[in-house]
Parts: structure tokens; C-alpha cells; sequence
């Protein structure tokens, strides 16, 4: 008889346990404030997402077959879309504190510059600075117009002074510079043209002073054009085609 009562509370006792385990992911009753905080806190972390749901632990949600769906209501989970599909479909709007995982780009992925080497500062220079071979160095430059007026060769800068703050690791510019006048107003200059099918040079006047990488007017003598080009060296200057 005690082996039959035995048996019998056994086989009573197996369908409440599977109730109990079904009743964890139902909520017949509602869901209440603190159970929603615990649940959209655990799906978060499952997503990798740190903080948490902003839900008043007194208050109440519908009844749910099942564990809440949840998706980001935005790209960064700060606004999260909660629905149930039975017994009644519902959808709930959660506000969230949501910290995604901070990316940081691989240095190996970024751009490197990729153009002609110029003179950079080594480190940071003030106004009124006179430059020695220590406080410059080489690196490559992007290749880009905000190079015009660039040194490449290290003893154009040398002794000079800067006319403004230049930070560490900055292009150094003719613009910074106490004035070094390669041409000066009036004088005879070469006027060179190259482009990939045609390089060919003019003779002409300077109209104005310039230093190197400046844009200055001359003037052509052979056509009487003025034209804008670039102090490209002592007495030589570089049409561009775009300033034109």
C-alpha cells in the first residue's frame, strides 16, 4: 500500500512540474514592472548591450502566452519595442539605457597618407620660433591642395621663422613663415605648363611677390595674358589648369 501512495504522488506530481516550467515563460496574470525590468535586462545582455529598461517596478503589463519578442526601436537600443501574440497581441514602447559596445577602428583600416614626403613639425612651435633641424622631419602628405605652399626639401625652412602656432605633426606652409620672396613684382619668369600630353614653358613677367606654393599673377609676354600660377622655384613659376 505505502509503494502504491508512493507510485501514485509520483505520477500526481510530474504534470504540476511542467506546469511550474511553463508558468516561468507565461504570464496569465500580467506582467508586473519588476518581472519586465528582470526580463528586457537579461535580453539585453544577450545582445551584448549594457544598462537597463527605464519601468517602474508598479507597473503592470497584459497578459503574455510567453516571453515578450523585443527589438530596438532604433539603431541604439534606447528605445525598445516590446509585442506579445497571444492571448491578445499587444506592443509596448520601453525606454532604455543602452550602451552598445564601444567600436574603435583598427589602426591596420585606416587611411595612411600616401603622397609626397614634405616638411612637418616634430613638435608644437610658437609664433616667433626660429626653426632648427631638430623641431622638423619628412611624412608623406595626402597629395591633396591642402599641401600648396609645402616644403620637401628640410633646408628651405631651416633658420627661418613662423609667423603663427603651428602644432606637432603639422605640414609646414610658406604662409607661416617670415616672408622669403622667390619672385618679386616685375621681374622676368619661366612659365611652365605640364599636364599627361603636353609640357611646355612661356616666358613672362611677375605682377606681384610670392613665395613658394603661392598662387601669383603673371604675365605672359609673347600674348599679354595674365594668368594665375603657382611659385613653383626661383623665378619659375606652374600654370594650373583649375585656377584659370
Amino acid at each position: 500500500m505505502k509503494l502504491a501512495a508512493a507510485l501514485a504522488l509520483i505520477l500526481t506530481a510530474a504534470p504540476a512540474l511542467a506546469q511550474d516550467g511553463a508558468a516561468e515563460r507565461a504570464f496569465p496574470n500580467g506582467i508586473s514592472g519588476t518581472d519586465l525590468n528582470r526580463i528586457v535586462a537579461e535580453a539585453m545582455q544577450a545582445r551584448g548591450m549594457a544598462g537597463g529598461p527605464q519601468i517602474a517596478a508598479n507597473r503592470s503589463f497584459p497578459p503574455c502566452d510567453h516571453l515578450p519578442e523585443m527589438h530596438p526601436a532604433n539603431s541604439d537600443w534606447s528605445l525598445i519595442r516590446m509585442s506579445c501574440d497571444a492571448p491578445r497581441p499587444w506592443v509596448r514602447h520601453l525606454r532604455s539605457t543602452a550602451r552598445g559596445p564601444r567600436h574603435i577602428a583598427s589602426t591596420a583600416t585606416r587611411m595612411q597618407p600616401s603622397g609626397p614626403q614634405v616638411v612637418t613639425l616634430s613638435r608644437s612651435l610658437k609664433r616667433g620660433a626660429v626653426i632648427t633641424g631638430a623641431d622638423i622631419e619628412l611624412a608623406a602628405s595626402s597629395g591633396g591642395s591642402d599641401g600648396l605652399g609645402a616644403f620637401s626639401d628640410p633646408s628651405d625652412v631651416i633658420g627661418r621663422t613662423l609667423t603663427a602656432n603651428v602644432g606637432e605633426g603639422r605640414i609646414l606652409l610658406a604662409r607661416q613663415l617670415e616672408q622669403n620672396w622667390l619672385i618679386t613684382r616685375d621681374i622676368p619668369v619661366e612659365i611652365g605648363f605640364r599636364d599627361s600630353a603636353v609640357s611646355v614653358s612661356m616666358p613672362g613677367i611677375a605682377l606681384e611677390n610670392g613665395q613658394l606654393g603661392e598662387l601669383i599673377e603673371v604675365r605672359n609676354t609673347s600674348s599679354g595674358r595674365i594668368l594665375r600660377a603657382i611659385v613653383a622655384g626661383p623665378q619659375k613659376v606652374q600654370i594650373n589648369a583649375k585656377t584659370q
